[in-house]
């Protein structure tokens, strides 16, 4: 009956120790997951803070296409592209009596690929453009 017991109890380890090895693989793969998606969203906001700064010096960005995410030399995974729209209204809305500058719809979209597929994360916002004085 020993031998029997011993058995028994260690295919019940061995049952046990699989069902607690795919449950730190898929945490591993949670935790990759969340990492690129919190490098993604630096990303995105980085290059919208960047973009907002020219809005406020005054000059309009140009257009980025298809560029690396520089500020992060190991992270050679994520690429960005800027989509600037000018959405200018002529004549300021009703009840408004300050000039109203050129306004911008401004979407950052931010790539990278993990081991089975291209990721994307897509950041949207308007911006104005004061004209002078």
């Amino acid at each position: 009956m020993t031998l029997v017991e011993v058995l028994i109890a260690s295919a019940i380890l061995v049952f046990g120790m699989a069902g607690v090895l795919s449950i730190l693989a898929a945490a591993q793969r949670t935790h990759q997951r969340a990492r690129d998606e919190t490098l993604a969203t630096l990303v995105g906001t980085s290059v919208l803070a960047e973009l907002r700064s020219e809005f406020a010096r005054g000059r309009v960005p140009r257009e980025i296409g298809d560029r690396l995410a520089e500020e992060w030399p190991d992270e050679t995974r994520f690429r960005y592209a800027v989509k600037l729209v000018n959405q200018t209204r002529r004549k300021p809305p009703p009840g408004l009596n300050f000039p109203v500058g050129e306004e911008y719809y401004v979407e950052v979209k931010v790539f990278w690929s993990d081991a089975r597929d291209e990721k994307l994360a897509v950041f949207r916002s308007v911006m104005f453009l004061r004209p002078p004085g």
